[in-house]
């Protein structure tokens, strides 16, 4: 079976999406990287090719819709 290949758009609200309820419910220092990137069912490095930092994902998802 062949895997499909998600669009970069697709995946990056996954990660957004995801460190939404992560940092809502775990707070910033308490969810690392990698817990963040299995909860949007993606792999670590996926989720640095969208943001450099946890801080930036946590801007990006927390901050910035306010």
């Amino acid at each position: 079976m062949k895997a499909t290949r998600r669009r970069p758009a697709e995946v990056r609200q996954l990660i957004l999406d995801a460190a939404r309820e992560q940092f809502g419910t775990k707070g910033f220092q308490g969810v690392s990287t990698i817990e963040l990137a299995k909860a949007a069912g993606v792999s670590e490095s996926a989720l640095f090719r969208h943001f450099d930092t946890k801080a930036d994902l946590f801007a990006a998802a927390v901050v910035e819709p306010f």
